[in-house]
């Protein structure tokens, strides 16, 4: 029997073989070979938007692929982040998420994804969610607001960007803790809840504080309180409800990148060296500012370490101030 072809078959197997390992490289470095995709959780417009472009154009600019951002807004971000979930981990589908990563884990424990089928990536930052409201109410003070509230005897109302959402539980625990009524009314993201609080539709309601920051000076609405550790110094005429004892109302909410889980180490090693480039950047550090963020660049375990310990604090303020979602 003539083994002679076996044998050069299995040279020619080994010696192929000896350029996998440049040809897997190689693969490695042709990532990104077609566009990415950035989904945002919040409605374009918003703090996220520009963050998630902001990101885009660094990535755009190191990687030389283009980037699309793809706002995917309602219920409180699960829709977009049920997207991310579904998406193949191939460094191709990106997700900019406000703190619904963290909230929809206390609040919708069936929803459509799990927090294991995310990989955080790098944390841009926080951000206090602010409560506003219209002139017309004539307060200007967090204690001249619930004054005003027990006087209306349960006729009050305060928006939010959406059932479940930072805003809404921070008013439950603002009602809660002053012992006055007050109706929420859930909207689908900050920008209508922001308008319809300029027109005089809602008296009152709760955004990041970025989202009423155009509007302050013109005086169409009052920003009388911060759910921060701290005044932000670009409006240091703004108190934290803290100041006004009501210490529990501390709740920052964060901003970050993520992806589908089990994508390849080396294409998450590249994007999370290249994401944290641009967040840390002074450009980007300075339009984080620009829109009342605090810069915090956390990345890969830090960052989903951040995440379990955010949850954990929400889950004790939800169940010791009873809040429920329909």
């Amino acid at each position: 029997m003539n083994n002679a072809p076996n044998r050069r078959y299995a040279l020619a197997a080994i010696a192929s073989s000896a350029f996998m390992p440049e040809a897997w490289a190689q693969g490695s470095d042709r990532y990104p070979s077609r566009p990415i995709k950035i989904i945002v959780t919040n409605a374009a417009g918003g703090a996220s938007d520009m963050i998630a472009r902001m990101i885009g154009t660094g990535l755009t600019a190191a990687m030389g692929q283009s980037v699309v951002v793809d706002p995917q807004p309602a219920a409180n971000g699960m829709i977009a982040l049920s997207a991310l979930a579904k998406a193949a981990p191939d460094g191709y589908t990106l997700l900019v998420t406000h703190s619904a990563v963290v909230i929809n884990e206390v609040f919708q424990p069936s929803k459509a994804y799990q927090l294991n089928q995310l990989m955080p990536l790098a944390m841009a930052g926080t951000v206090a969610t602010a409560f506003a409201v219209h002139p017309s109410l004539g307060v200007n003070t967090i204690p001249e607001f619930v004054a005003k509230a027990r006087a209306m005897r349960g006729s009050m109302s305060f928006g939010s960007f959406g059932n479940g959402s930072t805003g809404h539980v921070l008013g439950e625990m603002f009602r809660r803790a002053g012992k006055f009524e007050m109706t929420h009314i859930a909207y689908k993201g900050a920008t209508p809840a922001v308008l319809d609080l300029i027109s005089g539709h809602v008296p009152s309601a709760w955004a990041g504080l970025q989202n009423f920051a155009p509007h302050i000076a013109s005086g169409k609405l009052k920003v009388i309180g911060l759910a921060g550790k701290e005044r932000h110094p670009s409006y240091p005429d703004v108190p934290t409800f803290s100041e006004s004892g009501f210490t529990e109302l501390v709740l920052p909410s964060l901003a970050g990148v993520m992806a589908p889980a089990g994508l390849p180490k080396s294409i998450s090693d590249r994007l999370i060296i290249e994401i944290g480039k641009i967040l840390r950047s002074p450009e980007f550090t300075a339009k984080l500012f620009e829109n009342a963020y605090h810069s915090t660049v956390l990345t890969g375990d830090a960052f989903g370490e951040y995440i379990k310990a955010d949850i954990r604090t929400w889950a004790n303020v939800v169940k010791a101030n009873d809040i429920k979602v329909e």
